[in-house]
Order: structure tokens, then sequence, then C-alpha cells
């Protein structure tokens, strides 16, 4: 799930559903790329480390200084 502001416009759904592939690194970094429907943003591509012993991610936008922090919750 996933929440994009474009140009300070909020989405049309607070909540939109994507789908994608991620590939992670034998160092714990990865890339990941999440393909939004009507996002005109998609594909959203990513970076990010993961950390806390996989409890947690830590991403960056490309081409967008925006980050997020993604925490396992059981």
């Amino acid at each position: 799930m996933d929440h994009v502001v474009v140009n300070g416009m909020p989405p049309p759904a607070e909540w939109t559903f994507g789908s994608g592939t991620y590939s992670v690194n034998p160092d714990c970094t990865g890339t990941a790329q999440i393909n939004i429907p009507g996002n005109p943003l998609a594909p959203v591509k990513l970076h990010f480390v993961v950390v806390k012993q996989g409890k947690e991610i830590r991403t960056v936008v490309e081409a967008n200084a925006v980050t997020s922090i993604g925490i396992r919750i059981q």
C-alpha cells in the first residue's frame, strides 16, 4: 500500500495498492520498483538498506529528495 502526493495534490484514494519487485544484496542494501495504477510517477524506484536485524528498512526514492522508514510489526 502506498500514499503518494504529486505536486502538492493528494491522491484520489488515501491508500493505493501497488505491486512490484525488489532485490536485496548480501550487504543488506537493495532496490525496489513499485507500480502504482494511475500514478503519473510510476514506476516508483527505491534504494534501501535493511537494518535492525531485518525489522526495518530505510528507503530513498530515486530522482526525488524523499526518504521513508518501514518498520516490521508482528
